[in-house]
């Protein structure tokens, strides 16, 4: 008798755990509004078990109210999944994200293939199922859960057991952030307590990251050799640690803390490399391809001490409309080596005061647009990289230092000390990508004038 109980138990849980109809569920509330992401975790992993488990309750519920309510439910988990993802692969707080959300009336989101494959695939997906969840609810609606929990479990193991560790964690700024350190430190060019003795040019990467592979790192490193800097410069180069995005690693770079621009925004009292040296007598000045609009950055450089910021709307002025140099594709603006060529004249007016001058830089900013830095590999391959995309991202940084040693070989530049650093990690989709980088590690190269 006990072994007939025990077989019907048995048969009873697989049939349930069979039947259609919890399949059914389990792809209503479980694999399609995660089938995009379930797609991209074959490039990359990103954290997503609280959202995973948010749509399988909105799921269970549907079965219970109206659809239109259910709509609602699933298009809020979507936001806040959205906000997850943008937030991981860009290193941006959700706080800080969801303040700039304003700023994206300022880029072209859709000028990328990549972005609108991805939103047809969603509203797909969202569509489908509350189509469904709506058509087939009461066949549903008492149905065996179990396939949809195993569905959530194989997603979130098979992420697990990738042995990649995710982009980011929901629970990212509860840790304590890394030692801080900064390129203006490591290489010891500007002291916090003396005034520079020259001139300086510092310059933010976008994207640049330090390489894990030395031979890749010295594509980069090559770039100040042989072009007969050292009879004026002593080179040294390292890496510094960062955390966060881009407004992180300038508060980091030009204010020696971690932080982001909504220190300044909200009012906080923030003491700053520039603003000490505009305080002793010197010009300091940046330049930008991009709006100052864009995170408010119009709004803070000033509190950070650029007497006089150069962004997109400025530097285009010398451009008739159909001569503009644009590059990039959703960021799109002028073009960095555009940019470059009024740096160096600026630098190079014959001015007397000591300067401080600062360059951001824009066109590496993902998602790139191929071939627009100069060919130095056959990035139609892989380059030396067996990667596309980081090839031709690596190829904008060697243009952009190039320019760096162009501007400190010209004769018309007085005596300037000169620090090039990445901003952050490049914020690859894919494992193979990320891989090819130190973690939570930027690249920095220095040139330190010599006495004459």
């Amino acid at each position: 008798m006990s072994n007939i109980s025990e077989r019907t138990v048995e048969n009873s849980f697989w049939q349930e755990f069979r039947a259609p109809g919890a399949w059914l569920f389990a792809l209503c509330a479980v694999l399609l509004p995660n089938l995009v992401f379930i797609v991209l975790s074959f490039l990359t992993y990103i954290d997503r078990t609280v959202v995973l488990c948010l749509y399988l309750l909105a799921g269970i519920l549907a079965l219970r109210v109206p659809i239109w309510l259910t709509a609602i439910l699933y298009l809020g988990i979507l936001a806040f999944d959205v906000i997850i993802v943008i937030s991981s692969i860009f290193m941006l707080h959700p706080k800080l994200l969801l303040h700039s959300l304003h700023y994206m009336v300022s880029f072209n989101l859709f000028a990328s293939t990549t972005y609108l494959l991805i939103a047809g695939g969603l509203l797909i997906s969202f569509s489908a199922a509350l189509y469904l969840l709506k058509r087939h609810r009461t066949a549903m609606r008492d149905v065996s859960l179990l396939p949809a929990f195993f569905c959530v479990f194989v997603i979130v193991g098979a992420n697990a057991m990738s042995g990649v560790r995710p982009l980011m964690l929901l629970t990212h700024d509860l840790g304590a952030p890394p030692t801080f350190g900064s390129a203006i430190q490591e290489s010891q060019l500007v002291s916090p307590n003396v005034l520079p003795e020259n001139n300086v040019l510092f310059v933010m990467v976008e994207g640049m990251g330090a390489f894990e592979n030395p031979e890749h790192q010295n594509y980069l490193a090559s770039r100040l050799q042989g072009k007969g800097l050292e009879s004026r410069y002593e080179i040294s180069a390292g890496t510094a640690p960062y955390t966060g995005s881009t407004t992180s690693g300038e508060m980091r770079e030009l204010c020696g803390r971690w932080g982001d621009y909504l220190d300044f925004l909200e009012g906080q009292s923030i003491d700053c490399l520039p603003q000490r040296l505009q305080k002793n007598g010197f010009e300091t000045a940046s330049f930008h391809a991009y709006f100052g609009s864009f995170f408010s950055r119009s709004d803070w450089y000033p509190k950070v001490g650029f007497e006089q910021s150069y962004f997109a709307t400025d530097l285009a002025k010398r451009y008739t409309a159909d001569q503009l140099p644009l590059c990039g594709v959703t960021f799109e603006g002028l073009c960095d080596m555009a940019v470059a060529d009024q740096l160096q004249a600026y630098l190079t007016d014959g001015a007397t005061k000591p300067r401080f001058t600062y360059w951001l830089t824009l066109n590496s900013h993902i998602p790139i647009a191929p071939d627009e830095g100069t060919e130095y590999f056959a990035c139609e391959t892989g380059g030396p990289f067996g990667d596309r995309f980081i090839c031709d991202m690596t190829e904008m940084w060697m243009d952009v230092i190039d320019r760096v040693a162009e501007i400190a070989n010209d004769p018309d530049l007085p005596p300037t000390d000169i620090i090039v650093v990445g901003d952050h990690h490049p914020p690859l989709w894919t494992r193979n990508g990320r891989g090819k980088f130190q973690k939570d590690k930027v690249a920095w190269f220095a040139l330190k004038a010599k006495a004459e």
